[in-house]
């Protein structure tokens, strides 16, 4: 049953209730009149009611190894010549974003490349699941072949195994595509903790977010079903993709930017959530052994007086430690709840977000009179979102573009048919009620037009 059939067995004073559409107006002004375009109105109510079952049900298995079977997607890329070739496909670090490469020359299919690369989802679609129309600028190719891996590196790799991976990010849980000649790569592939970690090649350019450590994190050869770290997650924990430096300049190292100066720091601030976390512990035992392991090797800092810049000459320590990405992809892996504090400072600053926004709405009357005939005779869909504040449509477009671009990759996930494209229009059609309803509450005889149509469906 549509939305529209659906209102017609609504009683009247519920749809008032819901809108508050009671109009009071001066007696020099008409009275508005609302012209009903009952199949258009069709159109835009059945959008809501839209059956989304298949991507309603979304996996929140707590096993990551069934997660991982679940949601992984190797494709063999056929090697084939195409004459017809994409954009370059590379996701990459441009002017300070993570996006797709903006070079519209293609040089090479995306096969003929040597290391690990993230692509853009959205050039499958482009290419309608024809992988080998998928294509790479010169720029990517020349440094896939001469900066990344050694020379002769190419020769080890056999093209036929050219595989298109989809897997969720280990740190963010969304799915991502990215591209591997063979299982991993020699040079750029780990294994922390014993479990295969896979960072694009391009992140390990002169970072020293990934190195090795004892046996906790080393270089592993054959990176079987490896638990991926997306770009843009992999910068956000401390790691660096590499950036052209530009014609004369000297390719500097991260520690020689000074990128990581404050790693360690973070690093103590991530063991203090740890240790609040095990003090909120109910486990005895389990507290007793931590604190048996952990105080002999921190004793001896108490006896000194103060921090000193020679600490090394009292006290033998291992200057090789394991990095903050490290550290904190070893949580990650094994669950450790770091972030309860951010989830307790997260709700005041949703409040203070909410009362926020609630400030900007009741501020917002003199915008709203000032499009007043947008809002209650609009030309079209597009007019009338574009005529309420701005703060509040950019607030819910964000939130709402961000919820359907989850439900579509869940439901690109969950079918083997060619994948679908974000629906636009849907976003446009929920932003107009959830607008409207909001704006209706602050401003009951506004007299807006999309509330004033479904009550008139009474």
């Amino acid at each position: 049953m549509s939305l529209y059939n659906m209102y017609e067995n609504i009683p009247e004073a519920s749809i008032l209730e819901m809108f508050e559409t009671e109009i009071e107006s001066d007696e020099s002004e008409e009275p508005a009149i609302f012209a009903l375009d009952e199949e258009y109105l069709k159109k835009i109510v059945e959008l809501y009611t839209e059956d989304t079952s298949e991507t309603d049900s979304i996996s929140t298995d707590d096993n990551d190894d069934l997660i991982s079977e679940l949601c992984s997607e190797d494709i063999i890329i056929e090697q084939k010549e195409s004459k017809i070739l994409t954009c370059c496909v590379i996701v990459n670090k441009i002017d300070g974003c993570i996006k797709r490469c903006e070079n519209s020359k293609s040089f090479r299919t995306l096969w003929q490349l040597c290391g690990v690369w993230q692509i853009d989802g959205e050039s499958i679609i482009e290419a309608d699941g024809i992988l080998e129309q998928l294509g790479i600028c010169s720029y990517h190719f020349n440094h896939d072949q001469k900066n990344l891996h050694n020379p002769g590196f190419k020769k080890t790799k056999n093209t036929g195994q050219s595989i298109l991976h989809r897997k969720r990010c280990l740190f963010c849980g969304k799915l991502f595509y990215f591209f591997t000649r063979g299982l991993g790569c020699e040079k750029h592939s780990w294994n922390i903790i014993g479990k295969n970690i896979q960072v694009v090649c391009n992140g390990q350019v002169n970072c020293s977010a990934l190195e090795s450590y004892d046996s906790v994190c080393k270089r592993h050869n054959e990176v079987k079903s490896p638990r991926y770290v997306c770009c843009n997650c992999y910068e956000r924990e401390e790691g660096h993709l590499h950036i052209k430096p530009g014609r004369g300049r000297a390719m500097l190292s991260c520690i020689e930017k000074g990128y990581h100066r404050e790693d360690i720091k973070k690093s103590f601030h991530l063991l203090t959530q740890w240790f609040l976390n095990v003090a909120k512990n109910e486990n005895f035992e389990y507290q007793k052994n931590i604190l048996t392991a952990i105080l002999p090797q921190i004793i001896p800092f108490f006896n000194l007086p103060q921090p000193t810049t020679n600490t090394s000459q009292h006290i033998n320590c291992n200057h090789n430690i394991p990095s903050y990405f490290v550290l904190k992809t070893i949580m990650k892996i094994n669950k450790i709840p770091i972030d309860f504090q951010e989830k307790e400072s997260d709700e005041k600053e949703y409040e203070e977000i909410g009362q926020k926004m609630g400030q900007e709405l009741w501020k917002s009357s003199k915008h709203l009179k000032k499009n007043k005939n947008n809002l209650q005779n609009p030309e079209s869909l597009s007019s009338y979102i574009g005529a309420f504040p701005r703060p509040l449509i950019t607030f819910f477009e964000s939130m709402l573009m961000s919820i359907l671009e989850n439900k579509t990759a869940e439901s690109n996930r969950k079918q083997h048919s060619p994948l679908k494209k974000m629906d636009l229009q849907k976003v446009n059609t929920l932003l107009s009620l959830l607008v409207s309803s909001l704006v209706n509450f602050a401003f009951p005889y506004s007299n807006l037009w999309l509330p004033s149509v479904l009550a008139s469906l009474c």
